[in-house]
């Protein structure tokens, strides 16, 4: 994540720089989440991620999961305020973004085609339970999903929250089936319970899915096992 000094001082100049930074930040994410759907058909791709045993995979990585900086505030006034707004969204968006491009890391490490015995899929989700912004990350995303499934039931998930939902309820999923712990299933029972048993369940995600989508047959199995090893 970008973080300029000039980002974190007081007022409005510096609130208009970090929200700059944060949207780059957040078509930057994008544009790698496309460009890895397609690496399991271009090899050299993969040559490139190897590189290094694996370094700027787990650079990547750690940028994904972190709490992003904002900017620190004082007396508020309108401008400054829509501004807060503002930077406070790009912060949601920036968890979800970076579930997708988490999501498509974990696919590729999984694939017959990635050959890399310092980075394997097991190695991943070690150091993601291992990372000192597990809980925060885990935290901030399930709040951004439950803000969007918790709308008025009137409102359907759009085409692209509906990938944004199967791709972040599949990385929970690959976290609590994978590891070799309990730390992230005792996590998400000790602060989620409730949230799993009301409103992130097979019936709740049914009603706020379009059925013609071709992914929300795959979101609901997704979610019918997460709920079934949480609840």
């Amino acid at each position: 994540m970008p973080n300029s000094a000039a980002s974190m001082k007081l007022g409005i100049k510096s609130a208009k720089r970090r929200l700059k930074e944060l949207e780059a930040c957040i078509a930057f994410i994008e544009t790698l989440a496309i460009m890895f759907q397609e690496t399991e058909f271009y090899s050299s791709r993969n040559l490139i991620l190897y590189e290094e045993k694996c370094k700027y995979m787990n650079c990547l990585f750690r940028s994904l999961i972190c709490e992003p900086e904002s900017v620190k505030y004082t007396d508020m006034n309108i401008e400054l305020s829509e501004l807060k707004n503002k930077l406070d969204a790009q912060i949601s968006n920036f968890y979800l973004v970076s579930s997708v491009l988490l999501w498509e890391l974990m696919h590729c490490m999984s694939l017959t085609s990635w050959n890399c015995t310092d980075l394997t899929l097991e190695i991943f989700i070690k150091n993601f339970e291992n990372s000192s912004s597990l809980e925060i990350f885990l935290k901030s995303l399930i709040g951004e999903l439950s803000k969007i499934v918790n709308s008025s039931d009137t409102v359907l998930l759009s085409a692209k929250e509906t990938i944004i939902f199967y791709k972040s309820f599949s990385v929970l999923l690959i976290l609590v089936e994978k590891s070799n712990s309990t730390s992230v299933i005792e996590y998400l029972k000790s602060n989620f319970y409730e949230e799993f048993k009301y409103y992130f369940n097979e019936d709740r995600i049914r009603l706020k899915t379009y059925n013609h989508y071709p992914i929300s047959k795959d979101l609901l199995a997704v979610v019918k096992k997460l709920h079934r090893n949480i609840v």
